[in-house]
């Protein structure tokens, strides 16, 4: 259905709901509120038309429940008619909170067009987006009398008329204002070019260059193409706009199949969000060639909330996984280069205070008694692992060495064990399943942390660990969980 003829005063939008739920279940739900005349898909959730107006007024009076989760529910706005000044962004609101319940409190300053609520297991977020400006503003006032932290949210487009070049190599005997001239020459075969901007990385002596087009075609164009500059293949990329942190609009993906397609990389990532954009770039054999061949990908979406759902969610998909390597799912935010260094820095010095201060540094400290290691071992006792040399990043760090075939106590056996006051012993032995587990799906850096989290008991209960060693769909719901924690 085309947007201009969606009637917005007897229009919900839905969104956030459980990936299992129909479009009939929808309908049964939302029928309590009207007749509903039409249902159809828009963007990341769904349309729903009432007949009446009155059935949107009473549908954003309660508090809606699919399958144990609150979706998105709001009156469907028209986003190029919104005042951007009156979006409100509250932080520290109880986990008890509801968007019905923000929408009574917050309706005094004036008329809530819609409210954004996202929580953890402890605190939450909401955006609320007034009809004016005033409204906003008398919030922001009286905040300290509702007991809420509020400020001023304005969204911040991405620049699509905007790319950016890497990987340009220059013989010596060229000067930059001859590099420039060529390059010129180079993107304005896509369209035409309002500016560009040539840099030296002084690191490895390549170029760099941003060029800004008139028109969001020819930027497009320039992405989505493989054409070689000076008979060397070079990275053009879209800009990402980072001022205001949404750095999940645009994400980095590898370790994708060499045979894989941009059609197959669409259809699979859009079974979770909508895709904008991807730029599929050519694969490479691996120096060694121990490796098969893998290719990268950028992909783009409209909103940050699209990236971070592809994040969340893309473990769900056999689909999705099918599309890498060994089914080892990569995805990323994509920074601006200027930010890079900078990211990892600080990636560096929090992971090192990680390591200080582990989530579970007890467990992660316990190995397996002497005897049983010997019988275990997969290399000779006098000769320790690779990564406990100059391999490991942290020397300090000492790994355990987790079983492969290492049989776990059935729930009765290990309730035992802790009523005999063994809590650390079936700590070690569920963590000795459950680590290998959580790095396949989070990677060696985070696993730590969050399966500490995982067998932390104040979090879980005995029967809920045994279930995720069980079940690795439960097991991805938790790991979602506990990396929110971490953010």
């Amino acid at each position: 259905m085309n947007t201009t003829s969606i009637p917005a005063e007897r229009t919900l939008f839905v969104s956030k709901y459980p990936q299992q739920t129909t479009t009939e279940q929808l309908k049964k739900i939302f029928s309590e509120f009207g007749q509903i005349e039409q249902i159809t898909s828009q963007g990341s959730g769904v349309c729903i038309i009432y007949k009446e107006n009155q059935s949107v007024t009473s549908a954003l009076q309660k508090s809606i429940n699919i399958n144990g989760e609150e979706p998105y529910v709001c009156q469907y706005l028209n986003i190029a008619q919104l005042d951007l000044e009156a979006n409100v962004f509250i932080d520290n609101i109880d986990k008890k909170e509801t968007q019905s319940s923000l929408r009574q409190l917050f309706s005094q300053f004036g008329t809530i067009l819609s409210v954004k609520l996202q929580k953890s297991d402890k605190v939450g977020v909401a955006y609320i987006q007034f009809d004016k400006k005033e409204s906003a503003d008398k919030c922001i006032a009286e905040q300290s009398k509702l007991g809420f932290k509020i400020q001023k949210f304005t969204s911040k487009k991405q620049h699509r008329d905007q790319v950016y070049i890497s990987n340009i190599k220059v013989q010596p005997n060229v000067t930059p204002d001859q590099l420039k001239s060529e390059l010129q020459t180079f993107v304005s075969s896509f369209g035409t070019v309002e500016s560009l901007v040539l840099n030296r990385n002084t690191t490895n002596g390549t170029f760099f260059a941003f060029v800004k087009f008139v028109n969001q075609d020819s930027a497009k164009a320039a992405v989505k193409s493989n054409k070689l500059f000076n008979d060397q293949q070079i990275h053009i990329e879209w800009v990402v706009n980072n001022v205001d942190k949404d750095i999940e609009a645009n994400l980095f993906t590898k370790n994708l199949k060499a045979d894989i397609t941009e059609e197959d990389l669409r259809k699979a990532l859009n079974l979770v969000v909508p895709v904008e954009d991807i730029k599929l770039m050519p694969s490479k054999q691996p120096p060694n060639g121990s490796r098969p061949p893998t290719q990268i990908a950028y992909l783009y979406f409209k909103t940050a909330d699209d990236g971070k759902k592809l994040i969340a969610y893309a473990y769900d998909h056999p689909q999705i996984g099918s599309l890498y390597v060994n089914g080892v799912i990569s995805l990323s935010p994509l920074l601006p280069p200027s930010e890079v260094n900078s990211l990892l820095q600080v990636k560096k010095n929090t992971f090192q205070r990680q390591f200080h201060q582990p989530a579970y540094q007890q467990y992660q400290q316990q190995m397996p008694p002497p005897a049983y290691y010997q019988q275990q071992q997969r290399y000779p006792q006098q000769q320790p692992p690779r990564q406990h040399h100059n391999g490991n990043r942290y020397p300090q760090q000492k790994r355990p060495y987790y079983p492969q075939q290492q049989q776990i106590p059935d729930l009765p056996q290990l309730q035992v064990m802790v009523d005999r006051g063994q809590k650390q012993q079936v700590t070690d032995l569920i963590g000795m399943q459950l680590f290998p587990k959580v790095t396949q799906v989070v990677g060696p850096i985070n696993a730590p942390q969050v399966t500490g989290i995982l067998l932390d008991f104040e979090n879980y209960q005995l029967s809920d660990q045994v279930r995720m060693i069980q079940d690795s769909a439960y097991l991805g719901e938790n790991i979602r969980q506990a990396l929110e924690i971490l953010k």
